[in-house]
């Protein structure tokens, strides 16, 4: 696998080279072979061996050749995965799709509120603004 920044950088990567070689493959009328190539992965998955990136910027041109659909094979396995895993929802992000609902919302602010006016009374409660003065009838006196 290159070194790639980010997945969207990797995702980039993956498309222009599917699409060159996908170009290449029916520019050779090969799409009748990758087809029965794909089904015969599909036939015995353990018959099939990924080819890497940097094996693929070593191989001579004949190897290219006769290599091609395995490598484009495994960088549309590689795509459609990470397609898969930057669509994925992950807890963090069902947490807060959940925090955005409406109702949700209005009880935060709720909560809020009724902490800032908690607070406030206290606050007055220490600097004497609401102190309750005695009157002489309410001692009973």
């Amino acid at each position: 696998m290159r070194a790639n920044s980010t997945n969207e950088a990797r995702i980039k990567f993956l498309t222009l080279q599917i699409k060159t070689l996908g170009e290449q493959i029916q520019r050779d009328h090969r799409q009748e072979d990758y087809i029965s190539f794909v089904r015969g992965i599909l036939a015995d998955p353990r018959a099939f061996t990924p080819i890497t990136d940097d094996e693929w910027d070593v191989m001579l041109p004949l190897e290219r050749t006769a290599k091609l659909l395995a490598y484009y094979h495994c960088l549309r396995l590689e795509l459609s995965g990470l397609q898969r895993e930057m669509t994925k929802v992950g807890p963090g992000q069902r947490i807060l799709d959940w925090l955005e609902q409406p109702y949700i919302k209005l009880a935060i602010r709720f909560s809020e509120i009724s902490a800032t006016t908690i607070a406030l009374i206290e606050a007055g409660h220490h600097a004497g603004l609401y102190a309750r003065e005695d009157k002489p009838d309410d001692l009973g006196r």
